[in-house]
């Protein structure tokens, strides 16, 4: 059997791998890809789930000119199948203007995934994070102020300010999030996103079919999306259970460490859920989105980590 059939029970799932900056004319190889060790660790939960681990798919800007070859890949797949990604998805990076930026492929296969992550994130960068009017809609009203968040540029990743009010509406300046300083709590920011089934269109917005389920795992910084792919799998994999978007906050005592043996050093971290919102998004054909479903309950649940 070749290895892009599919028997029609088997769920396979692929890596979606993005690769290290570099300059336009510079050549990079493929085991130039950033996060995979962050997939490494979700790998095991994702098997559980009844996945079988298929391929890696690396988005690589297609050949100026030639046929897209991400096109093809991804008609081939089908709603039994998961797509995985942990790079933070570069919705709006701008190179040469913001720092840190991950670079767009400008694929077919990206510019499709986009559009999806575009019913949850209006802005996605290193510096900043504000979800869509309907996603704030059903955050809980004493945390609608992460609607819209600024963070520090360096390895911590943590909270600068937000750009929201209490009430979710846009603050006349930027406010802290508590009274707490860097000194006394470190928080950061990471989201999961599990799609229940991608929608695959023309470019005139047209449908061309049902694609595969979607799973987005990214903190705001390399190291803090690691520890999140590793709390979640070793502490909280039912997260990875069901179609959800879930915003929680890792929040520690200390900074990160330097030159640790192993991720031991995250079990103390406490996960707190922001929000947990049980998808299907309820979307028009066009791609306008409606209305959030939140089945979850509107309260804020504290997931202290477990001791291995």
């Amino acid at each position: 059997m070749n290895r892009n059939e599919q028997p029609e029970s088997q769920r396979r799932f692929f890596r979606v791998g993005y690769p290290w900056p570099g300059r336009p004319e510079r050549h990079l190889h493929p085991h130039q890809l950033r996060d995979g060790d962050a997939f490494i660790e979700l790998m095991p939960s994702i098997q559980l789930l009844g996945y079988q681990y298929s391929q890696l798919i690396m988005n690589y800007r297609p050949n100026g000119g030639g046929p897209d070859p991400s096109r093809d890949l991804a008609l081939s797949l089908n709603h039994r199948d998961l797509l995985v990604l942990t790079t933070r998805p570069p919705l709006n990076d701008v190179p040469y203007r913001h720092k840190r930026v991950v670079d767009r492929s400008g694929s077919w296969l990206e510019k499709q995934l986009f559009r999806d992550f575009r019913r949850y994130f209006n802005h996605c960068s290193r510096h900043e994070v504000t979800l869509t009017d309907d996603v704030i809609g059903n955050v809980p009203d004493q945390f609608k102020n992460r609607g819209c968040l600024d963070f520090y540029m360096d390895a911590e990743a943590t909270y600068k300010h937000s750009c929201l009010d209490g009430e979710g509406s846009p603050a006349r300046f930027s406010k802290r999030l508590s009274g707490e300083t860097r000194s006394q709590k470190l928080r950061s920011a990471a989201f999961l996103l599990h799609t229940p089934g991608i929608i695959w269109q023309e470019d005139d917005g047209k449908p061309m079919g049902h694609g595969p389920e979607i799973l987005l795992a990214f903190g705001m910084g390399g190291t803090i999306g690691l520890v999140w792919a590793y709390l979640l799998s070793k502490k909280h994999p039912e997260l990875l259970e069901g179609h959800r978007f879930l915003m929680a906050e890792l929040v520690r005592d200390h900074p990160l460490p330097s030159n640790p043996i192993n991720l031991s050093f995250a079990d103390h971290w406490k996960v707190e859920i922001i929000f947990d919102q049980l998808l299907p998004l309820h979307w028009h054909p066009s791609g306008g989105s409606g209305t959030v479903t939140n089945d979850a309950g509107p309260a804020k649940r504290s997931l202290p980590a477990k001791a291995l």
